[in-house]
């Protein structure tokens, strides 16, 4: 028996026919592997939720705590959960190789939101209203670690009794996981990542009661004395408030960072977020000079750690002398940004106009000839969403065709381009099936249409032309 144990402020009607989970399990109640104990219209902490569960003393079953506003993807859940369980006692779906001094989350470094770096973290998550989501990827999964994401916590019930581990009530909601992962390494049970298809509707939120939540983790785990790091909470309050969890763009693009050319001398990278591809970067090139440029004030103050020069702007509202100063340079990137703009074409000149004569600029689009945008719109169903392909940020949309006009049109070769797919989703046959139709029936190349359908991103390289 596989245990599915949420805590829900619904009552068992809206659960079922408007929760993500709840939809999700409705789909999967053919298998009877899978048995939902659900906490309708709670007003407990999680702990003290989950911790009921664990002193059921009913067998050695698996169990898995799960929030309310996640879709499961996966059809053979129930098959992922019990390959798991052979090989470790806690797993989830995400999670961090390692962990280190006041680390506040299974990802952060530190209560300011600074990534870990790629290569310690692990698994993947998709996140957006809707299943099938747009996926963070971490890193490989089915790999050991030290912290995991709440968000799904798979557990080996027997194990945890053996060991004496349980969620510490002192941990109602913020910090339950870190601190239960924590106490699971200290017990010598075995933490891992499994590949398991989830969306999750939350990207996170942070405020007081966060902060208040990481005081206790600090007290009980002795990382500090509690006087010695009260005075950093008022400093960081402000950032805190404001911080940002958005897995899909706060990790870095390998792919992108890959393009900058050898020997590259300054770099401009405009929509740096917390300058996590500024720290990687230099690292490994110290002498290069990165100025990063973010909308968001509180992602500029901490990308101002990494970057030799960092500064919170409307790229497009910059005086003349502001935007001389990003010069002399010659390499400008655009990681979803140009979306953003009003008017991205009219930067692109002046980039153009200004650039070393051996310089590029290096660009990650959206595409808006998805097939599941193209489905949106035969459906109706076209709304904006808090991030991915129908950001309501996004100002601009372009396809493959038009993106290049663009670039063309602004003075710019392409001189390499790359695409990024997802995983198939199961109506994707049907759509691209009904694509290739309308193709056909409207005179344009059946193969292209179907071809130019399937990204869901463009990266490309472009040099003066």
């Amino acid at each position: 028996m596989i245990e599915i144990v949420s805590a829900t402020r619904m009552n068992s009607e809206d659960f079922w026919s408007q929760s993500a989970l709840g939809y999700s399990l409705s789909r999967l109640k053919h298998d009877h592997r899978l048995v939902p104990r659900i906490f309708f219209e709670n007003r407990r902490g999680l702990s003290d939720v989950f911790n009921e569960i664990l002193m059921d003393d009913v067998g050695d079953e698996i169990t898995i705590f799960i929030h309310d506003d996640v879709w499961i993807d996966d059809f053979f859940l129930a098959d992922r959960v019990l390959d798991a369980a052979k090989v470790y006692d806690v797993f989830g779906v995400v999670g961090n190789r390692r962990r280190v001094h006041l680390q506040p989350s299974w990802a952060f470094l530190n209560v300011e939101g600074l990534w870990d770096a790629q290569e310690n973290l692990s698994g993947s998550i998709a996140h957006g209203q809707e299943a099938f989501g747009k996926i963070g990827y971490f890193g490989p999964a089915s790999v050991a670690c030290e912290l995991l994401d709440g968000v799904f916590i798979g557990v080996r019930k027997a194990a945890l009794r053996e060991s004496g581990v349980y969620f510490d009530p002192a941990f109602q909601f913020h910090f339950y996981d870190v601190d239960f992962c924590m106490e699971a390494s200290r017990h010598g049970l075995k933490l891992g990542t499994w590949p398991i298809a989830l969306t999750h509707q939350s990207t996170g939120g942070y405020g007081q009661t966060w902060l208040d939540a990481y005081q206790v983790f600090c007290e009980k785990w002795s990382l500090v004395p509690l006087k010695d790091c009260q005075s950093d909470f008022g400093k960081l309050e402000s950032v805190v408030k404001t911080m940002k969890q958005t897995p899909a763009h706060a990790l870095i693009n390998q792919e992108l960072m890959d393009m900058i050319p050898g020997g590259t001398r300054r770099i401009v990278d405009v929509g740096c977020m917390h300058g996590q591809m500024a720290d990687v970067y230099k690292r490994n090139h110290p002498a290069v000079q990165y100025v990063g440029i973010d909308i968001d004030p509180d992602y500029a103050a901490v990308a101002a750690r990494y970057c030799d020069e960092a500064f919170s702007a409307d790229v497009e509202s910059l005086t003349a002398a502001q935007f001389e100063h990003l010069f002399p340079s010659d390499c400008w990137i655009f990681g979803d940004c140009l979306e953003h703009l009003k008017d991205p074409w009219s930067l692109l000149r002046k980039i153009r106009a200004s650039i070393d004569p051996d310089g590029c600029v290096l660009v990650c689009m959206p595409n808006a000839q998805h097939w599941g945008v193209q489905l949106r719109l035969l459906s109706g169903q076209f709304r904006y969403e808090d991030s991915g392909l129908l950001d309501r940020t996004h100002l601009r949309w372009f396809t493959r065709t038009t993106m290049l006009e663009m670039f063309q049109e602004t003075g710019w070769s392409v001189v390499q381009g790359l695409t990024r797919t997802l995983p198939v989703a199961p109506q994707q046959a049907q759509a691209l099936a009904g694509i290739r139709a309308f193709a056909h029936a409207s005179g344009v190349d059946p193969e292209l249409a179907v071809n130019d359908a399937q990204p869901f991103q463009y990266m490309f390289k472009l040099i003066p032309a």
